[in-house]
């Protein structure tokens, strides 16, 4: 009788509070069902978390070798499944697929054990077969073990500069390079790829030079970084170009191979000056990319040390000043070589320069045998039709009047770059250029605006 006494009070409770709330607003609902997913999206964040950081605290402490973090008397093993034995909360017999119940009582053993051994079991094993596939250590994600063996020359840069007829080129019998770019030491990732390919071609082929080929490596700071910590005795090929002609050449090849949408890429003249993040999703494309000379400084050839060079990579006189200054002096420490070209001297006509132009490649890169004259390769999509006609409508062409001030920072400049390289680059034992005078000549006419008395740059008369 007692408990049909409290059903029955407990039922005109209910319905009491429901009459009195039945006109309750929808949005008041809505309210109570958004704070409710929200506090539960939050417990899950915070589980999730609470999860990773033991993972993250287990790994460091494994890697480390230092005191396990659990007492010397627990009777868990050293590994985080038994540490999710011993410390996680039980979980009912349901969330366990236990039938025997061999573990009931034994903490989260039983539920977590299996999940969490196998995933860190997988990985380790993973990661193990792969080094030992390779002959190297690691710890993390960092390559202990010597790899500088591995890589013999890279193509470096610059973006629209050659690095594609290079890469091409430079596939002979006695030289390899991939025949994609391969820029993994631009980011913290995927240095693994990259050396397990290098270390696999050497194998079958000991006999050939390893390169690779990455047009932005040049500009990157933390390209520069790992070439001085994995590949020490890397020589680089660069190659440069008037700006404007650079410029022209980059946004057309952007166009013709990005995925456009309606308003999607940025003209030209919204590009003047440190404005390479208008182009994003897409690769950054901006005038500031064309400071040849400031990126080229991270190479560490020139002595950096007075205002009079260092006003000719960055007029500013702050962060990137310093920046480069600070690049250039570890770069410094590296002794590598680089061999510095200019696009005239690949499409030069002059039968005795381009022959010495391909003998001093050879002899640089390290071959026997003479290279063939050289044949360009121009990269990039082929589309339909319709789509190449919609593409071709969006290219520019650079000497018309609409571009005059993008003109004329591009030549400002090339000229601060052109001198740059001639009175302290070049100046460097670690720098090697075929036919300096010409080299000379060519760099010299960064300083007009090669559209002049031009309807375009095809014009060449």
């Amino acid at each position: 009788k007692n408990h049909k006494k409290t059903h029955q009070a407990t039922m005109n409770i209910l319905l009491h509070h429901h009459h009195k709330h039945k006109h309750t607003p929808t949005t008041m609902h809505n309210n109570v069902c958004d704070t409710t997913i929200q506090f539960r999206v939050r417990h899950l964040c915070a589980a999730m978390l609470f999860l990773l950081t033991i993972n993250v605290w287990y790994m460091h402490t494994k890697i480390a070798d230092s005191t396990p973090w659990r007492s010397r008397d627990s009777k868990a093993g050293s590994s985080l499944a038994d540490v999710a034995t011993e410390y996680l909360p039980s979980l009912p017999k349901i969330y366990t697929n236990n039938d025997n119940n061999e573990n009931a009582g034994l903490g989260s053993g039983s539920a977590f054990k299996s999940l969490i051994q196998m995933a860190q079991d997988g990985l380790n094993e993973v990661k193990q077969d792969a080094f030992d596939a390779l002959g190297i250590e690691s710890s993390q994600d960092h390559i202990i073990g010597d790899v500088s063996s591995y890589l013999d020359f890279a193509v470096v840069g610059f973006p629209k500069c050659g690095t594609s007829t290079m890469m091409h080129y430079l596939n002979t019998a006695e030289s390899w390079v991939p025949d994609v770019e391969m820029c993994q030491l631009n980011t913290h990732k995927n240095k693994l790829k990259l050396i397990q390919k290098l270390k696999e071609h050497g194998e079958s082929n000991p006999n050939q030079k390893r390169g690779i080929k990455c047009p932005a490596s040049a500009e990157s700071a933390l390209s520069h970084k790992h070439y001085r910590k994995y590949f020490p005795k890397t020589n680089f090929i660069t190659g440069v170009r008037h700006p404007v002609e650079w410029f022209e050449s980059f946004y057309n090849f952007r166009i013709n191979n990005v995925k456009l949408q309606k308003g999607d890429f940025p003209r030209p003249n919204e590009l003047i000056g440190q404005s390479c993040g208008k182009t994003r999703p897409h690769p950054p494309l901006c005038t500031h990319r064309a400071r040849f000379g400031f990126f080229l400084s991270f190479f560490g050839k020139t002595p950096m040390n007075t205002d009079v060079e260092l006003d000719l990579l960055d007029q500013t006189g702050g962060f990137a000043r310093k920046f480069a200054m600070k690049q250039a002096k570890i770069g410094a420490a590296n002794g590598t070589k680089v061999f510095l070209y200019n696009m005239d001297q690949l499409a030069d006509q002059n039968s005795t320069r381009t022959e010495q132009f391909r003998e001093d490649l050879r002899g640089f890169i390290g071959l026997k045998d003479p290279l063939p004259p050289v044949l360009h390769h121009t990269p990039g999509k082929k589309h339909e039709e319709e789509e190449q006609a919609k593409r071709n409508a969006l290219k520019i062409n650079i000497c018309e009047k609409q571009y005059e001030k993008l003109r004329e920072v591009l030549v400002k400049e090339g000229a601060n770059a052109a001198k740059w390289i001639l009175e302290y680059f070049v100046e460097s034992d670690e720098v090697v250029v075929s036919d300096l005078a010409f080299f000379a000549e060519g760099l010299n006419k960064w300083q007009y605006d090669p559209c002049a008395g031009k309807k375009s740059l095809k014009d060449r008369s």
